[in-house]
């Protein structure tokens, strides 16, 4: 078995036809049921036959003493091979049956069931130059004999390797010398495990003729492919086993001896289904129910075709006997019609399967390929940097490759240089799905070929992971090459489609392990030297204070910080070990102080562009963190007892969510985006809140929360102006909007528009208390806690956002500062409010006047088509909703089904990933239960959060109000835009959730202490 594409290699003749069918057609008097037959298995999807051409009708006598006799045949076979050409089949000519003149001391006609081969190899070189003249430019395929290590097939003798390959060798050469473009097969060799001396195993056969010097004299190998008595998905290969998968065994013997680029076609392929109460010979072959039968030849095409790149081509044993079935004889059961042309089970599944058009399985297929079809100038050109040194090449812009393909990954052969232009890679009409390249700001997947230098042989994925089935992938080359290119040459030397390892497996070894792990550790807790190992991890020096943090905080971001910048490394590289040492300490740190541990990842969320690239697990930092924290809260759970969970009313809430979103994802139709989104989205997220609700004990760990998210989010703004020179702007619209590491500048925005908030409810905050109390860090510990620093954060947070030029942001953010300055609101006189409010409309006016309506409305978009684009969004999303209520179309599929649903005014982005609302996007993503779920968890969070209210002094929480303004951004804005599905935004959404639950419990908690402590005093003495 063979995954995805990186080690697919040359097989030569891969763009024969995939089906086959052998054929008795010499056997047929008439022409036109010859013509019959030929038009019902093309009308099947069956693109070759493999046809006896019959040496002993062409000379039954002497031709030197008869020259005469067989011209007839020559007619016949002339009408076959017109026929087949008509129709648009290729043929495999099968040479073999001397005749008796040539086979001294054999008389064919007594022995009909035997063949024996020809004296003198010569003449058989001769007649099969004869027939490869007269048919040259019509067959291109010419098979040597027929089971050469079976005594029947080799005149009743012991089958002998060296003296085959001696007539392989003179009749090949005489067929190449006559037409250079023929290309020899090698004998079929019937499969058995007999050693001899009657019968010889086809793989010591193969063997041997390798040893003797085989390879180079043919160019397919030709193994008869039988399943027998298992099924096609027989896994047990074995030497001593004949079934299907047995050619497994042949590729193996092929690559031993360095022909790896010769193929395998299983020349005779087929399981056998007697009829009902069958009386004759039972045979040797099986014997299956005919539906089984007709489900197994499919399944086995199949299989090929997902697993087996070196075997292009299955030819079905057979297609139909011309004369009357002979009574006892079981082979015609194998056959795909009967004699009338009435189709059998197997040849109607054969049709269903494969009769529409023709598409390409696992492998490296060349540019000729039937599964390909060009539109536009597309010349094919010998090259010596070509895969078999032939190539298609275009420079007009265009010019259209379209190629079907049944797999899951694509890619393509070609070469990177110089003077190469760019390709638009579309797959089943989507933009989305050829997700391994990179896009440009209309959301399309663009291919650029320039290198500085050139390469050949390049290979360049285009998707992965795609669902199973029958995909089109479409190359168009563009107008607009890249600007360093000197010309837009673009070149197709093969297509690869592969299939991505499945995961269940690895799912499976994985939870097994985590089982096993966890036991381990459940066991491993009463161990005395276990338990002391684990109290040593209490270290007390990370309580230390460096600045505003403790020393296990600092250490913990400083290898975050140095996970993430850290250069990228491969599979094997110091780089890769380094990341995962630092990956173990932070998990370490995370058992030893779990709640610092999970304040350095809040502080990471933001930083979902900032990639550790290992080559094996290439994820964010802040994802990473999140991770290392569950894992240190399970560990914690299973050494030191349960930890405190949610109240059941979120419990309850987060667990449909998230069982919600598990249906979603394993129904989706493209689960390779769904899963992906199931991880990050919904399960890492909720995952985190129960960890978050376990360490936030008191008021002040929430307080350290919000600071932990607001510091991030600041550190991530002054990122984004750092990055400004170095090119991480959108430049393509005015003004140009700076994005920092995220690909767009809206979920820069998104981001921290949540933060300002909070940032503007620390400062509030810090004038009556402070964080971090002593000296230190040149008094850095105290600057942290005041308000001035958190007016600073807001202000940077403020500025970076305007210059991402996010409309909906700045709403969001306007109502959310608006929420979380209600206290402040509450503290000034009404002279003052009043002084406020005018000032604010009068900066206003002042900004129109200085600056222009018309400048103004330029800036902002005022009457674009933005309004109208989203409406018509919306409307595709309420019937995308409509025909999928229940569990939606999966998460982060809405891109991929949104083209069915798209409304002609929304033409201008046809590439929209999302519905721009919250609902709807709940809604589609995960369905009726899903968006219940969403829902349930924004009301407890604002009951929860009107209880804090209540419980605070005065009801004028700064902190509260914060938190509430975060959210309230979060749904303004998610009114027009994202605001839950990104890992960023899910991530935050939980923190602030958890923050909500966590003051509601601690309310809850002094409430019941207070009057814990009422009832005390109350008590008699």
């Amino acid at each position: 078995m063979t995954y995805g594409t990186a080690d697919l290699g040359e097989i030569r003749d891969a763009d024969a036809p995939g089906i086959g069918a052998n054929t008795f057609l010499h056997r047929e008097p008439d022409p036109a049921k010859v013509r019959q037959e030929l038009a019902v298995l093309r009308a099947a999807g069956v693109g070759l036959i493999r046809q006896e051409f019959n040496w002993a009708e062409f000379e039954p006598l002497d031709p030197d003493e008869h020259p005469e006799l067989g011209r007839d045949a020559w007619i016949k076979y002339d009408h076959i091979v017109e026929a087949a050409r008509d129709t648009g089949i290729e043929i495999l000519a099968r040479l073999d049956r001397a005749p008796r003149w040539a086979t001294p001391g054999f008389d064919p006609r007594e022995n009909p069931w035997m063949q024996a081969p020809p004296a003198d190899n010569a003449e058989f070189a001769r007649f099969a130059g004869e027939l490869a003249a007269r048919y040259r430019g019509k067959v291109r395929y010419y098979q040597i004999w027929n089971e050469p290590n079976l005594f029947g097939e080799w005149g009743g003798r012991p089958p002998n390797p060296a003296d085959y390959l001696a007539m392989l060798r003179e009749v090949g050469g005489a067929i190449r010398e006559t037409d250079p473009e023929a290309r020899i097969v090698l004998a079929g060799l019937a499969p058995t495990i007999e050693t001899g001396p009657e019968n010889l195993s086809d793989l010591l056969f193969l063997r041997r003729l390798y040893l003797l010097g085989a390879k180079g004299d043919f160019d397919v190998a030709a193994s008869m492919s039988y399943g027998l008595w298992t099924g096609p998905r027989d896994f047990l290969i074995d030497d001593q086993r004949v079934n299907f998968p047995r050619a497994v065994l042949w590729r193996d013997v092929m690559v031993a001896f360095g022909d790896s680029r010769t193929p395998v076609w299983a020349t005779e392929y087929g399981w056998m289904s007697l009829p009902a109460g069958w009386t004759g010979d039972p045979g040797i072959w099986g014997n299956h129910p005919i539906e089984v039968q007709a489900a197994w030849t499919v399944d086995g095409i199949r299989r090929a075709r997902e697993q087996w790149p070196w075997m292009p081509t299955i030819v079905i044993w057979a297609s139909r006997w011309p004369e009357d079935l002979r009574p006892g004889d079981p082979t015609p059961y194998f056959r795909l019609m009967d004699k009338d042309f009435t189709p059998r089970p197997n040849l109607q599944a054969v049709r269903e399967a494969f009769g529409g058009q023709v598409a390409a399985g696992v492998g490296l297929h060349q540019e000729t390929n039937a599964a390909e079809s060009y539109e536009g100038p597309w010349p094919r050109v010998p090259s010596d940097l070509a895969s078999l040194t032939l190539q298609r090449q275009t420079g007009v812009a265009g010019a259209m490759l379209r190629f079907r393909f049944d797999g899951t990954d694509v890619g393509l052969l070609t070469r990177r240089g110089p003077d190469m232009g760019r390709v638009l890679a579309r797959i089943d009409g989507q933009d989305a799905l050829a997700d391994a390249l990179p896009r440009n700001p209309a959301g399309e997947s663009i291919l650029d070929l320039y290198a500085p230098r050139v390469e050949p042989l390049a290979r360049i994925p285009i998707a992965t992971r795609l669902p199973a089935g029958t995909h089109t992938l479409e190359l168009t080359v563009l107008a607009e090459s890249n600007p360093a290119s000197s010309g837009g040459l673009v070149i197709v030397d093969g297509l690869l489609v592969g299939n991505a390892r499945p995961t269940w497996p690895w799912l499976a070894l994985g939870g097994l392990w985590a089982a096993v792990g966890a036991l381990g550790l459940w066991t491993a807790r009463t161990w005395l030297w276990a338990r002391r190992t684990f109290e040593a991890l209490s270290w007390s020096w990370t309580d230390r204070r460096v600045g505003p943090l403790r020393l296990g905080e600092a250490v913990l971001v400083v290898a975050a910080v140095l996970y993430a910048v850290l250069p990228a490394g491969g599979l094997v590289s110091a780089w890769t070990l380094i990341r995962m040492l630092l990956a173990l300490g932070m998990g370490v740190l995370a058992v030893a102080r779990l709640r610092d541990a999970a304040l350095v990842a809040v502080a990471a969320i933001p930083f979902v562009g900032v990639i550790g690239r290992t080559g094996v697990f290439d994820r964010p930092v802040g994802e990473v963190l999140i991770l290392a924290v569950v894992a240190a809260w399970i560990v914690r759970a299973l050494w030191i007892g349960p930890p405190r969970l949610p109240p059941v009313r979120w419990l309850a809430a987060a667990a449909v969510f998230a069982a919600a979103g598990i249906v979603a994802a394993a129904l989706a139709d493209y689960p390779k985006f769904a899963l992906r989104d199931l991880r990050t989205v919904i399960l890492e997220p909720t995952a985190f809140f129960v960890v978050l609700i376990s360490v936030l004990r008191d008021r002040d760990d929430v307080r350290r929360l919000a600071a932990a998210l607001v510091a991030g989010a600041a550190l991530a703004a002054l990122v984004a102006l750092v990055l400004i020179p170095f090119g991480a702007v959108v430049t393509e619209v005015f003004p140009p909007r700076v994005r920092g590491t995220f690909g767009s500048p809206n979920n820069l925005a998104l981001v921290l528009e949540r933060a300002a908030p909070l940032a503007l409810a620390l400062a509030l905050a810090a004038g009556a208390s402070t964080m971090v109390t002593g000296r230190c860090c040149w008094g850095w510990g105290r600057v942290a806690s005041t308000r001035g620093f958190w007016l600073l954060a807001l202000a940077v947070l403020l500025i970076v956002l305007i210059l991402t030029w996010s409309r909906g942001a700045w709403l969001g953010a306007l109502v959310g500062l608006a929420v979380a300055a209600r206290p402040l609101w509450a503290r000034v006189g009404f002279r003052r409010r009043v002084a406020a409010v005018g000032f604010s409309l009068a900066a206003l006016a002042g900004i129109v006047l200085v600056t222009g309506v018309e400048r103004i409305g330029h800036l902002l978009r005022i009457g674009d088509s933005g309004a109208v684009s989203r409406l018509a969004i919306w409307d595709s999303a309420w019937r995308m909703g409509l025909e999928n209520w229940l569990f939606g179309v999966g998460p982060d599929n809405f891109l991929t089904h949104y083209r069915e649903y798209m409304r002609p005014e929304a033409w201008r982005e046809p590439n929209i990933s999302h519905p721009h609302n919250l609902f709807l996007d709940g809604w589609v993503s995960m369905g009726a239960i899903g968006l219940a779920a969403l829902t349930g968890v924004l009301v407890l969070f604002w009951w929860d959060w009107s209880r804090v209210r209540r419980d605070g002094a005065g009801g004028l929480d700064p902190l509260a109000f914060g938190l509430a303004g975060a959210m309230a951004a979060a749904l303004v804005h998610g009114l027009v835009d994202h605001t839950y599905f990104l890992p960023e935004l899910a991530a935050t959404f939980w923190v602030l959730a958890a923050a909500v639950a966590a003051l509601a419990a601690v309310g809850v908690a002094r409430q019941r202490k207070a009057d814990g402590s009422r009832n005390a005093g109350e008590a008699p003495t």
